[in-house]
């Protein structure tokens, strides 16, 4: 006479059903319309910049762009406090490739109040997670 332990875990192996990575449909956040999905002149990116220690991460947007060989020139941002950047005096501009790319962000928002204020920018994603400069 079987164990009806064994019976009970025959028919949870049989009702098992295999399924391609590709075909599971993942639930995100959803996506704003009108954010950019390429990246363009005028994006916004984060960027990252492996170091011997480290990976940094940088937002900035494109100022211009070579769609053949993938290369954008950007312009940075600093980091402002806790979610807020904005344009150094000094332009901080670099060439980056598509596969330094992370993310494109989201268009940013001025976070208001004096003029000083209004040139710092806030994103609507959470970067926490990334070692941001």
């Amino acid at each position: 006479m079987p164990d009806s332990s064994s019976r009970d875990s025959e028919s949870s192996v049989e009702s098992l059903s295999l399924v391609d990575s590709d075909e599971v449909d993942i639930v995100g956040e959803p996506l704003d319309i009108n954010e950019p999905t390429e990246i363009t002149v005028g994006t916004f990116i984060l960027v990252k910049f492996p170091t011997k220690k480290q990976i940094k991460f940088c937002a900035g947007r494109v100022t211009q762009a070579d769609f053949v060989n993938k290369e954008y020139f950007t312009t940075f941002l600093r980091k402002r406090g806790a979610n807020k950047f904005s344009f150094p005096d000094v332009p901080d501009e670099s060439v980056v490739t598509d596969e330094d790319v992370v993310m494109i962000l989201p268009s940013p928002v001025s976070a208001g109040g004096t003029a000083r204020v209004q040139r710092h920018f806030q994103f609507s994603v959470d970067l926490s997670r990334f070692n941001l400069y």
